[in-house]
């Protein structure tokens, strides 16, 4: 059975995509130790989309050509879809381990993402404020990007109208000088009730921007989102760790995490040399499991057989994560919040189920 992996591992997407791939090779390496699945051992074979989306196109047909019956497009909408369009037009099922809530709906059929949801970050970061008792909260918020935007609409449909409106700044990618926006946040923080800080922005510009933030004197808590779990974040908040929350689908960054979540980050630094770089690593390999659970499930690698049984996956215990169920094209699971102790060590401080009426 081939695997076929279309992934950014040059370009400016190459920091997700590597990690993800990393995390496919690991995956594989173990199904295949435990004898592969249904008895079939599983082989990936991975080309370079250099974060270009026609490249991408180009790469799923050759992949494909070349005799994959299942597609890895690249991790991130924008990137992935013109691939995952070529194999769902073969007729062949898709699927990316982490990506916006709009990727699944906008490639449609044969087609899945198992990542960490935007919306299921933006409604973790609300139940969280809510459980804080924030009264208000400033926006902050990259709006180049869906995943950043979702996560915005999504806090403010939870938990808007319970906290008070205190202004919004938009950043832009890679931006290191966040002088104006702070200056904002300083007057309208100012005589504001428990406010927060929501900054829907990803590694490494929200730790830049919080390490500016505290240094202007402004201590007010700082809440992302799931593009922000590196184990590099602690160095490039430069010691301001305090009253920094980040949500995500699984905590491995601290030295407390689950037993397999150990397991995994010794794997990956076993196989890689390095601890997991980002979130894609993680939501990469737990969508590895899922999608070897519904091949087996399937006993085929038939495009809609593996679509059917995927979709029909309720309860059932992931790697670091459980998936309740699937919607759109999506994982609905477990969510948790990442803090750090007044050491500056990782920890976890809440873990939620936010499927639909909960």
């Amino acid at each position: 059975m081939t695997l076929g992996s279309a992934k950014a591992l040059s370009g400016g997407f190459a920091f997700y995509d590597t990690a993800g791939s990393n995390a496919e090779e690991l995956a594989v390496e173990q199904i295949n130790a435990e004898g592969g699945i249904n008895g079939c051992e599983i082989e990936l074979v991975t080309q370079d989309t250099k974060s270009d989306p026609a490249v991408g196109r180009q790469v799923a047909s050759e992949l494909i050509a070349a005799g994959a019956e299942v597609l890895l497009p690249p991790n991130q909408g924008g990137l992935g879809t013109p691939a995952a369009l070529v194999a769902q037009k073969e007729g062949i099922f898709s699927m990316a381990g982490s990506s916006e809530d709009d990727y699944a709906p906008g490639v449609g059929a044969l087609f899945a993402t198992g990542g960490s949801m935007a919306s299921l970050n933006g409604k973790t970061a609300a139940a969280f404020a809510k459980e804080q008792g924030y009264d208000s909260v400033y926006y902050v918020t990259n709006d180049a990007y869906p995943y950043f935007t979702i996560v915005e609409r999504l806090f403010r449909e939870d938990a808007g109208d319970d906290m008070d409106d205190l202004g919004s700044s938009v950043l832009k990618s890679g931006q290191t000088d966040f002088s104006a926006v702070i200056s904002d946040i300083k007057r309208s923080v100012g005589e504001a009730d428990n406010p927060m800080i929501l900054l829907a922005t990803q590694y490494p510009d929200a730790p830049t921007m919080i390490a500016q933030l505290r240094k202007a004197g402004v201590e007010t808590p700082v809440v992302g989102n799931a593009t922000w779990a590196t184990r590099n974040i602690v160095d490039a908040l430069d010691g301001h760790t305090d009253n920094v929350f980040y949500t995500a689908g699984a905590y491995t960054e601290g030295e407390d995490v689950s037993e397999a979540a150990q397991a995994y980050v010794e794997k990956y630094k076993e196989k890689t040399g390095t601890y997991p770089e980002n979130h894609q690593a993680v939501e990469s390999y737990w969508s590895m499991w899922a999608l070897f659970d519904a091949i087996k499930t399937a006993n085929s690698t038939d495009g809609a057989a593996i679509e059917k049984a995927l979709f029909a996956q309720k309860d059932v215990e992931l790697p670091m994560r459980t998936v309740y169920e699937w919607k759109d094209g999506h994982i609905l699971g477990s969510n948790v919040v990442v803090g750090f102790t007044p050491e500056g060590a990782f920890e976890q401080v809440g873990s939620y189920n936010l499927t639909d009426g909960e």
